[in-house]
């Protein structure tokens, strides 16, 4: 005698799949929805950071930065050379925090040993008032200016010179540097890329 069985059966193993897909699913949109802001960007003439309403824009008036012929000369000397001027605008509705490096540009060859460069940057507010002033040696890293701030809707006008140091040798002089300004962009709370 045959007899009929009225039980279901159940295919477990595609119930944990689908859960699984589901769970993996969630964690996606919470890690989306918690990601920070972080940007970087070198070297042209116009840089934009946009992330809703985030916006940092670095406008240059030319394509590099270079020292040519560079002979050395003394902190005083150096500031009354001609600055390198552009801005930094933050056209969005939160404060941020930049980072501002000078780089070897890679598409022109630099013969200047990098560890004679002295600098001085100096950013003004719309207003006028000096928000950053410093002259000091380039450091390796490249870094201008370290976690400084832009209020939002606030534009800051720059002003770097660059120079041979008077310590550098004789084996320096007449030499080349090619550099591009590269900025870093962050919200106040969240770490720059390492570098």
């Amino acid at each position: 005698m045959n007899t009929v069985s009225n039980r279901k059966v159940v295919n477990y193993p595609f119930y944990i799949v689908i859960g699984l897909i589901l769970i993996a699913a969630i964690v996606l949109v919470i890690g989306a929805s918690f990601a920070f802001f972080s940007y970087s960007k070198e070297g042209a003439t116009a840089n934009k950071i946009v992330s809703g309403s985030l916006e940092l824009t670095l406008n240059e008036t030319s394509n590099g930065i270079s020292l040519l012929n560079a002979q050395p000369v003394s902190s005083t000397v150096g500031l009354t050379y001609t600055p390198y001027q552009f801005t930094l605008q933050n056209k969005g509705t939160a404060d941020l925090k930049y980072r501002l490096r000078l780089i070897n540009d890679p598409s022109e060859t630099t013969t200047l040993d990098t560890s004679y460069l002295m600098y001085n940057l100096k950013a003004t507010d719309s207003g006028g008032s000096v928000v950053f002033n410093e002259t000091k040696l380039l450091p390796e890293s490249g870094i201008l200016a370290d976690t400084q701030m832009i209020a939002a809707s606030e534009t800051l006008t720059f002003e770097l010179r660059l120079w041979l140091d008077r310590s550098a040798g004789n084996d320096q002089q007449g030499k080349v540097y090619y550099g591009k300004l590269s900025i870093d962009g962050a919200l106040p709370t969240d770490s720059f890329p390492s570098l």
